[in-house]
């Protein structure tokens, strides 16, 4: 298989970025890697947190599980949307760059 191809199939089923690494552009790799990663934590974090508040709130008042509340934790915050968008678009950009990034490289 071409090193352009295959690239571009890493980056697009494992992590978006690896496919750069896997041409040993490291930094322009982890340029992709860390903003990816820290999307995902930030909405984890948000929505864990979201949801130990509201297990925190039925504990409190001793009442039955609001399946409103599932619902609004499950959708995420607020900004989730944006940074969904945002790791979407890094995705296809970095399985387009590894797929030319592959393509200029000369074979050894």
């Amino acid at each position: 298989m071409r090193s352009a191809v295959k690239a571009a199939l890493i980056s697009a089923f494992f992590f978006p970025g690896l496919g750069q690494m896997y041409l040993k552009r490291y930094i322009r790799g982890l340029a992709i890697v860390l903003p990816v990663l820290g999307g995902i934590a930030i909405m984890v974090v948000a929505t864990v947190g979201a949801a130990w508040e509201s297990l925190n709130n039925i504990r409190a008042e001793g009442s039955a599980i609001d399946l409103a509340a599932i619902n609004r934790i499950a959708r995420g915050t607020d900004y989730a949307g944006t940074i969904s968008f945002i790791i979407m678009g890094l995705w296809i950009f970095s399985v387009i760059d590894a797929y030319f990034i592959g393509k200029r490289r000369v074979p050894r």
